[in-house]
Formats: structure tokens, C-alpha cells, sequence
């Protein structure tokens, strides 16, 4: 093992480089930490795409092992491709979004393709014969050579790119993660120097590496040299070596602590569903609400949902008022001391009067109980499960009871917002991360709520007005009244429920509640759901044609890096929110052909 043994050509070249360019760069941190910047990117954005699911996946598939020792190992290798996601994210924000070190939009944009298109090759060259794809096999030898034409790709370095077996896949790998995290030890070296906010970050992704390295050590060491899984290997002695390294390494089923022992997320309670043939609207509410124990006596914190409103003119966007009214005033009843809860979101920064009160008042919220804005007090977690500076509300942390309730909406990149993503208003900061200048994906935030302080009671308000479509979550151009209230102690349950009710039960595509999975296990064949069981009729699922669907595709990267931080793509404000930095008149009418085209808009009266 490299930790051991002489280092490999990849480490041998790393140690080097590291030695030249300290040397190139002396007295010039600024220029190193730029240079070492854009080179971390590049490696990044190839990892992240060479580790992905659906390409290690297809290997595993091929390795002689039963079915839950390579379902174990799937999972390792999922949770270390996220990982390096989140170190490309990271990178690549701290590259474009600050002045003092940044280079700039271009040239990061081509360090990053770069690095996808070595990656691509690598995958190929490293998983895929020649045989089996010939004409692909040429076009990588090509960019291998022109990258070593330039000085991106060695002769040794090019004798390791070629077809091996997972065990030397993983070998090679062992070599690749040590010299990452040779690199990001240097980086917190720079960046401690220089005085930038991110050296706990760095510190945190050099440990990463790390434990990247001892995974793929770890697979490496149970197969042999034809692929063939050593005689003694059990899923659970794998997940227990994995779980050496970090618990988040082993597949939930052999955790030796479940992560959703604080409350219910991902247990796989029952759903009970409440509908209008046998009760009110009011009356399927207090009856959620009786899912939770007793509540006398204690603090109850109710975070719901109106920030995403925009007009009067169009309810769907914002959690009924006399909903709102109604859980306080039950809550209350009961003994409770309630307080409501929103946090500001990339309206906030675009236009005027948009802090919660505000909004909560423009829109008839006005429960006999304190509104407050979620992220004006925020408190860190010590040990956050996403990378980056989590603050998290502190009303929400520290209430007795927890309640997250929500209108059902659906949307282009999750096909719902529900319970999960209602949790990113917990955290300071979150709508900033939908764009290029991101530093972690604003989706993590939510299961980071849910791994620290998940809500004990979870409520979809599904009685009407709901919009479906492509931008349901942004505005209500067609609404649906299914009469139905979604309820359970576990808010990934009550997630999935509404997901199969509105066409998306096949494969759960939606990336937060995908991930959700993946952290909390998969407990879909665990759901008892108690009321009606039955698709919502009329529900327009963005997913539902060819159109549509690539449309909703399209969607997250214009949004994330074409809509000028949301402001080509905000609908149309009532009067009282007027725009803080007022576009130019050519992107005004692109915005406004946006609107019309896409419903971003109240409807017309009928």
C-alpha cells in the first residue's frame, strides 16, 4: 500500500510538483494558491465525474461478490463520489467568488471542463476494453495526447491510463487520493497565510482524501488479482472496515447507530393521510396535528412557508393563512408556547420589503404567535455532515417540538417541494447556493437539518391550490385541489408518499430525496399508508412528457448559471417589492417574454 511502500509515479510526480512550485512561487503565496487553486479544480471535477454512481456502478455489477458485499461496497464509493462533489463546488466558488484570489469566470470554466473531459477519459480508459468501444477508445487517445502535448499528462502518468482490474483500479487510486491530500494540506498552508475563511474547510477535505484512500485500500485488500472476492469477506466485516474510516462509509442497514435515532427521518413511519370525504380541511389538520405526543408545556417551533410569494394575485406559492392559524391555535390549546418560522431566500436580496415579517403581513399571516425570520439567529454545528460553514436556525434547534409544514408544489429539479426541502430555510445562507458562485449545494443543507435537528411532525398541505408543472414552486399558472393532508413523524416517509401519489414512484429521481436515501437507507418497503392510497388525478408531474421534461432538466444550470443569481427568472412582484438593482431594458424584456412564456405570473382571472 502507498501508505507503506515506496510512493507510486502519481505521488512521485505530486511530491515534485508541490517542491516546483513552491519554488516558483517563493514570496508569491497569492500565486501559488492561485496556481494550486486551479489545479485542485481540475483534479475535483475529475474525480467527481470518474467516481460516479452510474460508472463505478456498472463495474461493481461485473465483480464475482454476492449481492450485499457489493451493495456495501456501492454504497462507500457513492458517499466518497459526493464528497468530491462537494470539493469541486467548494473550489470552484472560492475561485469565482472572491476578489482578492479569484481568476475569474473563463478561465475557471476551462479548468473545470478539463477536468470533466479527463475524467470522462479516464473512466473509459480505466473500466471500458478497447474492444467494447473502439471509436471512443481513439478519441481519448487523442486528448491523452494532446494533454501530454501540453504538459498535462506525463508518459508514466499515460502508462497508468488503460484498462485494468478493479483492484488495480483501486490501487491506482490509493496513489491518486494521497497526492489530493498532499495538496490540500498545502492549500491550508496558503490559505492560513493569506488569512482566508475556508482553512477548517481545506483541513476538513485533506482528512477526506484520506479516508478515500483507505476505502479504495480497504477494497483492494479483499479482491484478488482476477477481481474475485477474498474467501472471508462478509458484507458485514466490509461495513465494519468502512466504518473504521466513517460511519458514513457504511450502508445504514449495517450502522451500528442509526442517524435517525434524534427523531424520525428516515425510519419509515406511516403516513397517514387525511382527505375531504370524510372530514374538513380544518378538521384533517387537528388531526395531524394528534400525531404528535403530548405537547403541553413546551416550546413548539413551526417552520412553513411564504418567502417563495409574490403576488397576492396567486396563493399557491404561500402556506394558507388560516392553515397557519389553524396549527397555532390547536398547538396553543394543547398547552404549547408556538413560535412561526420562514427564513429570507434569493427574493430577499432582488427586492425591497422582502424580510419575513414583511411578507408574512403582505400575504395575511398573522397567527396569534411570534413570527420570526429563521436565519436571523443562527447557531454552528460543531460536527456539521455537509462541507462548509453550516448555521443553523436556533429557534429550530433548540425547540422541544418540531413541526415543518408546507404547501405541495411541485418542482423542475426534485419534482416536489415537500418537508425535506422545506428544511434548507433553516440554514443561513442556503438560497445563495443554487448558483455558479456556490460553495456547497444548497440540497445538502436540507439533510444536514435533518441529520442535526430533524422535525418531529411533518405536514403537506395537498386541499387545494396546489400548482403543479414545470415551476410550481415559483408560481401557480395551473393548480390542482386534490383535498387530501399528508402527515407523519418521519418527514422522508411523508416525502416519498407524495411522490409516488404525483408520478415520480419508479425512480425516485429527485436529488435531495435520493440523497436522503442514501444517508438515512432506503426505507420505502417499511411505509404503511394509512387513508387513501391513490395517484393525485389531474397532477401535472414536470416529468411527464418528452417537453416538459427536458425543459425541467434545462432548468436547474440556466437557473444556477444563466439567470443573473435569479433575477432574469423572478415573477412578477405586487407593487410593495420593488426591485433593488432595476435590469436593463434588454433583459427586462427577456424576463418578461420569461414570464409569459413559463407562467412566472398570476393568472388570469377568470
Amino acid at each position: 500500500m502507498s501508505g507503506t511502500s515506496e510512493p507510486g509515479l502519481i505521488l512521485a510526480e505530486c511530491i515534485a510538483l508541490l517542491a516546483q512550485l513552491r519554488e516558483e512561487f517563493a514570496g508569491d503565496p497569492v500565486g501559488e494558491y492561485q496556481r494550486l487553486s486551479l489545479l485542485a479544480l481540475e483534479r475535483e471535477q475529475l474525480v467527481s465525474y470518474a467516481y460516479r454512481e452510474d460508472i463505478l456502478g456498472q463495474r461493481l455489477n461485473r465483480l464475482v461478490a454476492p449481492i450485499d458485499v457489493l451493495e456495501v461496497m456501492r454504497h462507500a464509493f457513492v458517499q466518497l463520489w459526493r464528497d468530491e462533489e462537494a470539493h469541486t463546488v467548494l473550489i470552484r466558488g472560492r475561485l469565482v467568488g472572491d476578489r482578492a484570489e479569484s481568476l475569474g469566470f473563463t478561465r475557471t470554466t476551462i479548468e473545470q471542463t478539463s477536468g470533466l473531459l479527463a475524467g470522462w477519459s479516464s473512466a473509459l480508459k480505466h473500466h471500458v476494453p478497447r474492444s467494447s468501444a473502439p471509436l471512443r477508445s481513439l478519441f481519448v487517445d487523442g486528448l491523452a495526447q494532446g494533454a501530454r502535448l501540453v504538459g498535462k499528462l506525463s508518459p508514466d502518468l499515460r502508462e497508468e491510463l488503460q484498462h485494468k482490474s478493479f483492484r488495480d483500479f483501486c490501487m491506482y487510486n490509493v496513489d491518486a487520493e494521497e497526492t489530493a491530500e498532499l495538496c490540500w494540506h498545502r492549500m491550508v498552508e496558503l490559505e492560513t497565510e493569506l488569512g482566508g475563511p475556508d482553512v477548517e474547510a481545506f483541513k476538513r477535505i485533506a482528512r477526506e482524501e484520506r479516508e478515500h484512500r483507505m476505502i479504495f485500500e480497504i477494497v483492494a485488500e479483499v479482491l484478488d488479482n482476477h477481481d474475485w472476492l477474498e474467501g472471508d469477506t462478509t458484507a458485514q466485516s466490509l461495513a465494519d472496515a468502512f466504518g473504521v474510516v466513517d460511519e458514513r462509509f457504511v450502508h445504514p442497514t449495517f450502522r451500528s447507530e442509526k442517524p435517525n435515532q434524534i427523531a424520525g427521518f428516515g425510519s419509515g413511519a406511516s403516513v397517514s393521510i387525511f382527505d375531504d370525504s370524510t372530514q374538513s380541511h380544518f378538521e384533517a389538520i387537528e388531526r395531524a396535528l394528534e400525531l404528535l405526543e403530548d405537547v403541553a408545556g413546551k416550546s413548539v417551533v413551526v417552520l412553513s412557508s411564504w418567502m417563495m410569494g409574490y403576488s397576492t394575485g396567486d396563493p399557491s406559492s404561500v402556506i394558507d393563512p388560516r392553515v397557519v392559524d389553524a396549527v397555532v391555535s390547536t398547538l396553543q390549546e394543547r398547552g404549547a408556547s408556538v413560535v412561526l418560522i420562514d427564513g429570507r431566500n434569493l427574493y430577499s436580496g432582488l427586492f425591497s420589503h422582502r424580510d419575513v415579517a414583511n411578507v408574512a403581513e403582505h400575504f395575511g399571516i398573522s397567527p396569534a404567535c411570534p413570527i420570526l425570520d429563521a436565519t436571523a439567529d443562527v447557531v454552528s454545528v460543531e460536527s456539521q455532515p455537509i462541507l462548509g460553514r453550516l448555521g443553523l436556525s436556533r429557534q429550530w434547534v433548540e425547540a422541544d417540538v418540531r413541526i415543518s409544514l408546507v404547501r405541495l408544489r411541485s418542482h423542475p429539479r426534485e419534482h416536489l417541494h415537500a418537508s425535506t426541502a422545506n428544511l434548507e430555510s433553516l440554514v443561513s445562507g442556503s438560497a445563495d447556493q443554487i448558483f455558479w458562485q456556490r460553495r456547497y449545494d444548497h440540497s445538502v443543507a436540507a439533510l444536514a437539518v435533518a441529520a442535526v435537528a430533524p422535525p418531529h411532525l411533518a405536514i403537506i398541505d395537498a386541499w387545494e391550490d396546489c400548482p403543479d408543472g414545470l415551476f410550481g414552486i415559483m408560481a401557480g399558472e395551473h393548480t390542482v385541489d386534490p383535498g387530501r393532508v399528508y402527515a407523519s413523524t418521519d418527514a422522508l416517509a411523508c416525502d416519498l408518499i407524495a411522490l409516488r401519489h404525483t408520478g415520480s414512484a419508479r425512480s425516485v429521481s429527485s436529488p435531495t430525496i435520493r440523497r436522503a436515501m442514501e444517508w438515512f437507507g432506503d426505507s420505502r418497503s417499511q411505509i404503511e399508508v394509512l387513508g387513501v392510497d391513490e395517484d393525485i388525478a389531474g397532477w401535472r408531474n414536470p416529468y411527464n412528457n418528452m417537453v416538459s421534461g427536458f425543459l425541467a432538466d434545462l432548468s436547474y444550470p440556466v437557473f444556477g448559471y444563466l439567470s443573473l443569481s435569479g433575477a432574469l427568472f423572478a415573477p412578477k412582484m405586487d407593487e410593495v417589492f420593488v426591485e433593488v438593482k432595476p435590469l436593463p431594458l434588454p433583459l427586462r424584456v427577456i424576463r418578461g417574454t420569461a414570464r409569459k412564456t413559463l407562467g412566472l405570473q398570476p393568472p388570469d382571472k377568470p
